[in-house]
């Protein structure tokens, strides 16, 4: 044990364990396992127990097995300490969904410890454990549960995603108050720090969705410095896309979030999870591309008891007036205080080849380059959309390369269907703007007199497009050229005008 707690044998017991044989591997951890605990606990030392179980879960699962049993009746305890904890941590992200579940059932109550081969064979929620068990049973839990946590809190190791486990566990039987009371607690740099997990999203968002305007503001402010870096986090960019479509106050989101967004604005749009903040200010209607998993903190972070059905009303009622805004003036105000949508028109123009071509970026400049749902970007910056579709087309009629070292942009896969699509929406135009089509820039731009050229390959469907775009005018142009290559088998004829209104170009009231 002494060379275990010395900071340099420690280290070298370390290189030894990684490069020694099976045999020699299996003596070292005889000698030490007895000894897990006490090791866990020192600074020194506990690096090596974080050695021992990662080579035992490269190696010998048996070894893991018996390491993550040795923790048993000692979680609550080492997660208060400010070493142990980590290696509770550690053997908790090494664990399979049972062994995971026989950690975090410590937290319930001195019985599930004893007797947790008992209580499931397969993963569950606390709540649906508790689900048969009378009322006295559950608060004896919550009180359990209370008393564990809350020292944790006070010390502040919050960093753990078996913390952030049991605080959803708690959180799925607590009542209104008792919620409340540990949502105050947490709210702030508190949360930041928790919101890098799945489950600490989940809690983010119940913050930011059943805390006091008080609590909001705590969040919000708790985010200066960090708003880039939370936005391209894979579950810290959904508690922000909670914030901004929740919190009423646009001027204090545009102080302290929106801001900060705009300066790393290429940062973010280039971002597979940061996107996601833009595309949802652009069109929240749309999934975003958010997978379910992803989408699970935004459902499921509103855990409330099932004690007291009149209390889950009132928490749900509560949820439903949490934001009074409308959600397109919110979206609206938010893209114009900052510069925000000048600043992504601007960005798409810039890199419009690229984000065309991306399998991520062609979400982005679709949206931009239509103006968002219900056209909420027409009425922020519609010259700057314009001049979006126009780099869109003088890219579009650039010729071949000769060489054929770098593919046309029609002749790309995503770009030649992010076109399509632009040229079949509807362009949805404010009263007050006027603005041609993006079907017409294109048509006039590029494609006019040069539809034979593009008529095969990826761009047909670039060709195809006109004979149901939205443009009256343009397609009845289009179709004079286009119906001799539909004639000679070159294109499918797409165009049944009976599928296709002659409405013409939208506008919005605003």
């Amino acid at each position: 044990m002494e060379m275990v707690n010395s900071h340099v044998m420690s280290r070298v017991l370390q290189t030894c364990l990684k490069f020694c044989g099976a045999e020699e591997r299996a003596s070292v951890y005889a000698q030490l396992r007895p000894h897990m605990l006490d090791m866990a606990q020192n600074i020194y030392s506990h690096h090596l127990v974080l050695k021992m179980l990662d080579q035992a879960a490269a190696d010998e699962k048996s070894q893991l097995h018996k390491m993550i049993a040795s923790l048993h009746g000692h979680v609550v305890a080492f997660l208060r300490h400010p070493v142990a904890s980590a290696v509770v941590e550690h053997a908790y992200r090494l664990s399979n969904s049972i062994q995971k579940q026989e950690l975090v059932t410590e937290f319930f109550s001195p019985e599930f410890g004893l007797f947790k081969g008992l209580v499931s064979k397969t993963p569950c929620r606390l709540v649906d454990l508790l689900a048969q068990e009378p009322p006295s049973k559950r608060r004896s839990v919550l009180e359990y549960m209370t008393s564990s946590l809350q020292p944790i809190l006070e010390k502040g190791i919050l960093d753990h995603s078996i913390i952030h486990r049991v605080l959803t566990e708690y959180l799925s039987i607590a009542g209104k108050s008792m919620a409340a009371d540990l949502l105050q607690q947490i709210s702030g740099s508190s949360l930041i720090r928790m919101i890098h997990t799945r489950e600490g999203a989940k809690i983010g968002v119940t913050c930011v969705s059943r805390g006091s305007r008080k609590e909001r503001k705590k969040i919000i402010k708790a985010l200066k410095g960090n708003a880039a870096k939370v936005a391209c986090d894979a579950y810290g960019c959904l508690v922000l896309i909670a914030i901004l479509d929740i919190v009423d106050d646009t001027e204090m989101l545009n102080k302290f979030i929106v801001n900060e967004l705009v300066s790393s604005i290429e940062q973010i749009a280039f971002d597979r999870h940061g996107r996601r903040i833009f595309l949802h200010l652009l069109s929240p209607q749309k999934a975003n591309g958010i997978s379910a998993d992803a989408l699970t903190p935004l459902e499921a972070g509103n855990c409330v008891s099932d004690e007291d059905n009149e209390e889950n009303t009132e928490s749900k009622e509560e949820l439903v007036k949490a934001s009074k805004k409308d959600p397109y003036v919110r979206r609206k105000e938010l893209l114009t205080g900052s510069c925000l949508g000048e600043k992504l028109v601007d960005l798409c123009i810039e890199h419009a080849g690229y984000l065309l071509g991306g399998a991520l970026g062609k979400d982005l400049i679709y949206e931009v380059a239509k103006g968002g749902h219900d056209g909420v970007l027409w009425h922020v910056v519609p010259a700057g959309i314009c001049k979006l579709h126009q780099a869109i087309a003088d890219i579009g009629a650039n010729p071949r390369a000769a060489d054929f070292d770098e593919e046309h942009i029609f002749e790309q896969y995503h770009a030649s269907r992010t076109i399509r699509r632009l040229i079949i929406e509807p362009t949805m135009l404010p009263n007050n703007v006027t603005a041609r089509s993006f079907a017409r820039v294109l048509w006039d731009t590029t494609l006019k007199g040069n539809c034979m050229e593009w008529a095969t390959g990826h761009s047909q469907k670039i060709v195809t497009a006109f004979q149901i775009c939205d443009d009256k005018l343009v397609r009845k142009e289009a179709m004079k050229e286009l119906k001799p290559l539909i004639d000679s088998g070159l294109l499918k004829n797409n165009g049944d005008l009976t599928e296709v209104s002659d409405r013409p170009i939208k506008k919005k009231n605003l």
